[in-house]
């Protein structure tokens, strides 16, 4: 018989089951926010629709050009030179219009083909020191007369205008040729198509950076340097303030007065560097992590390294450097003792190196000089310019003037370090590098998700991820509307929480085994308790079945009796 008692008992395992089954299953489910599946499929599409070079959903370039007063060209033939050069420069991207009349900055250079500043090259520099115009995607273009016994050239300044000195008498007699050589330099400066896709950088292109700078001593002498006001302020920061058009940069200097670049001799060559220079920099110190942060911009050292005694570095055909880059380290710049001599273009002795001081016969510290300041700088900005895909020494690779049917020469941006044409075209590129990378990252994220159903993806990753793709979509169609400062900061700030969201330690699979293997786990250790109770269960089920039928049957019985007994009365 099926006591009372017993089905208690039975019910109050299987409540305790179904207990530990509703914990297990909260246990168990993974919380995982949605993601814009949909938005990153339609971004992939679109950023992976564009070209290489113009073709990336920028706004058409646009040449303005005009002509100078003493230009010795009718209105038809200056219309034919704009036809021909618009022709030839169509399959850029570029349209070429006439302009109402020259800009000033123009006429002023092409009063230096004249020489009434002097020299090209001084009037070339007195352009590039003037403060640049925003970025855009107009350029100016002047037609002058060059003065007689000069030759046809292309005069770029550091901005994004050029002056064509023009010489009837010079080989381009003709518009049909100087056309075609002006649009062949153009494509070989303005519209040059740059690119870090299937290249080897010297750094990561990443949005963000962190700048390290390092004065480091032999531990001979101390050395010392005003950074910001020494070297900072009058080197580097029109530069960096450019760069930061780009990548966000952050900027830490210290000093490390006992350093080496490896061997033991006053010569360094490449073999040594290679086998030493790592293990001897990583006693420097190290950078410190001063918020919370999902993923860490690269770290990029630029190091003055002040010997007091000379030391030179010679590259594998032993000759002499004065500066030389690690991939994915950094730059290092020798100056005072280890750079070159001053009839090599080095630095005179600093006048602020360290003596006994009188009675103390305290050694004051050596102090990098202004000398000192400005070949460290040019070393790392000509480094970070070979990282940008532009020529180290200035906007023309070799002596910045190039010969051929029409030289080419340009003026070398000496205060910003990058011309504002430069820094249009590697703007192309870099944002074309961001979008791609932010969709790629946001590609992996979602393929990993969903190829892992035990991955957790909280509520905050789905909003950064979904944030990701919105501000991918949004400097794409920035772009178009050519707002190149605001699309290169929606790009940068895409890739920078895609980076996070795909760094974030918290999206990891909850259990790292297969359900195969948890099964075979956890089933020995359930099944001693699960079985007996429900085979006890069904047991109790069936008794209690029996029981009701037997009941049926006698109640059954004993109506049949009693309808017998009436009958026997009657």
């Amino acid at each position: 018989m099926a006591s009372p008692s017993r089905w208690a008992s039975l019910l109050t395992y299987v409540a305790v089951l179904l207990f530990l089954g509703l914990i297990s299953y909260f246990l168990l489910v993974v919380p995982r926010a949605p993601l814009p599946l949909e938005a990153i499929a339609a971004l992939a599409s679109a950023v992976g629709s564009g070209g290489e070079g113009q073709g990336d959903g920028w706004p058409a370039s646009r040449i303005h050009v005009s002509a100078s007063h003493g230009a010795s060209l009718s209105a038809g033939e200056f219309a034919t030179f704009v036809k021909r050069l618009s022709g030839l420069l169509v399959a850029e991207g570029v349209e070429v219009v006439v302009a109402d009349g020259p800009p000033s900055s123009l006429v002023d250079l092409s009063a230096c083909v004249d020489g009434h500043y002097g020299a090209l090259e001084a009037c070339l520099t007195r352009q590039s020191d003037s403060d640049a115009s925003p970025l855009g995607n107009d350029f100016a273009l002047l037609m002058a007369p060059a003065s007689e016994g000069q030759k046809s050239a292309l005069l770029l300044d550091a901005d994004r205008g050029a002056v064509l000195r023009w010489s009837v008498a010079g080989d381009l007699w003709s518009l049909d040729s100087l056309a075609f050589a002006t649009a062949t330099r153009l494509k070989e400066t303005w519209f040059r198509r740059a690119s870090f896709e299937n290249t080897t950088t010297l750094f990561e292109v990443a949005p963000a950076y962190v700048f390290s700078f390092f004065l480091v001593g032999d531990c001979q002498q101390r050395v010392a340097w005003d950074f910001r006001g020494g070297l900072l302020g009058p080197y580097l920061w029109r530069f960096l303030e450019r760069l930061r058009l780009l990548v966000d940069v952050e900027l830490d200097s210290q000093v490390v007065q006992c350093g080496s670049l490896g061997g033991s001799g006053s010569v360094v060559d490449a073999a040594t560097l290679q086998a030493d220079f790592l293990r001897q920099s990583g006693e420097w110190p190290s950078d410190t992590v001063t918020r919370d942060s999902r993923w860490l911009p690269p770290l990029v050292r630029f190091v003055a390294f002040k010997p007091t005694k000379p030391v030179r570095v010679v590259d594998d055909e032993r000759r002499p450097q004065r500066s030389f880059a690690v991939q994915g380290w950094g730059v290092v710049s020798l100056v005072g003792a280890g750079g070159p001599a001053p009839e090599q273009g080095g630095c005179a002795d600093s006048p602020c190196r360290g003596d006994a001081d009188g009675e103390s016969g305290v050694r004051r510290a050596d102090v990098v000089s202004p000398c000192e300041a400005q070949q460290a700088a040019s070393a790392w900005i000509s480094s970070l310019r070979s990282w940008l895909t532009l020529p180290p020494d200035g906007p023309v690779a070799g002596s910045g003037d190039q010969g051929g049917a029409l030289p080419l020469r340009a003026a070398r941006p000496s205060l910003d370090g990058i011309a504002s044409w430069e820094l249009l075209l590697v703007s192309h590129a870099v944002h074309r590098r961001f979008l791609r990378r932010t969709v790629e990252t946001l590609e992996n994220f979602a393929e990993l998700v969903d190829s892992l159903p035990d991955v957790r993806v909280r509520a905050e990753i789905g909003a950064m991820v979904h944030e990701a793709a919105e501000l991918a979509k949004r400097s794409a169609a920035l772009a178009s509307q050519g707002a190149l400062p605001e699309a290169l900061a929606a790009a940068r700030r895409a890739l920078q929480l895609a980076l996070s969201a795909s760094h974030d330690d918290t999206v990891v699979a909850e259990m790292y085994f297969s359900w195969e293997f948890r099964y075979a786990v956890y089933l020995p250790i359930g099944l001693p308790i699960i079985m007996p109770v429900l085979v006890a269960l069904l047991r109790q089920l069936f008794r209690a079945k029996d029981l009701r039928q037997a009941t049926r049957k006698a109640s059954q019985a004993k109506k049949v009796d009693c309808a017998d007994n009436a009958q026997e009365v009657t």
